[in-house]
């Protein structure tokens, strides 16, 4: 018997961060396009609507219009987003330069999960010269995510971990000392040992 009736269509656009009215915080998003369709046994036929681009959260699951990319931050907020996106890179070329070796991988993992996470690329040049600049300050991991941790929101917290993780692990193992060193790091920022494992345990 032949079914008729209406279906939606889901065409995915584009992901990156953005502002997210209901968490209020930098979050990760997900665009996609949908549009309905009159179809026979689930065969799209005639466009019953226009395609709508939809906006999702992935940490609220929240669906918002597309023009909410468009949104400004004010000064605050910008200025949070700022410091937020280059505590996220100096905690992963600290770690990085932590054991004395810049390896090419992991070079190359930073660039690939700051460029996710902030929707900014670096380049190999400027993602070295920053780490080079990490290491004229003096900074040392621990103390640097000791001057972070009163500012960051449990979100934040587990970008940061998770960041550090996919590095550690960029050259398709991670040692145990570079386990415990994340473990003993999320302490430091006040994120719980099991939350920390678990993100060691599913970085991506």
């Amino acid at each position: 018997m032949a079914i008729l009736g209406p279906i939606d269509r889901i065409k995915p656009l584009k992901e990156g961060s953005f502002f997210c009215p209901k968490c209020n915080d930098q979050t990760e998003y997900r665009a996609k396009e949908v549009r309905r369709w009159f179809s026979l046994m689930n065969l799209p036929l005639l466009p019953l609507t226009s395609p709508e681009g939809v906006v999702e959260c992935t940490i609220c699951n929240g669906t918002y219009e597309m023009n909410v990319l468009d949104a400004k931050l004010n000064e605050d907020e910008q200025a949070f987003l700022e410091n937020f996106e280059k505590a996220i890179l100096n905690a992963m070329l600290l770690l990085m330069i932590s054991d004395g070796h810049i390896d090419d991988t992991e070079v190359q993992t930073v660039i690939e999960v700051y460029a996710k996470l902030t929707d900014k690329k670096l380049s190999r040049e400027e993602t070295l010269a920053q780490a080079e600049h990490v290491l004229a300050a003096g900074h040392t991991l621990n103390d640097y995510l000791l001057s972070i941790a009163d500012v960051l929101n449990q979100d934040g917290k587990q970008l940061i971990i998770r960041s550090m993780s996919l590095v550690a692990a960029a050259d398709g193992k991670m040692e145990d000392a570079e386990r415990n060193t994340i473990v003993e790091c999320a302490q430091i920022i006040g994120l719980a040992r099991t939350t920390a494992l678990q993100i060691l345990d599913n970085p991506s």
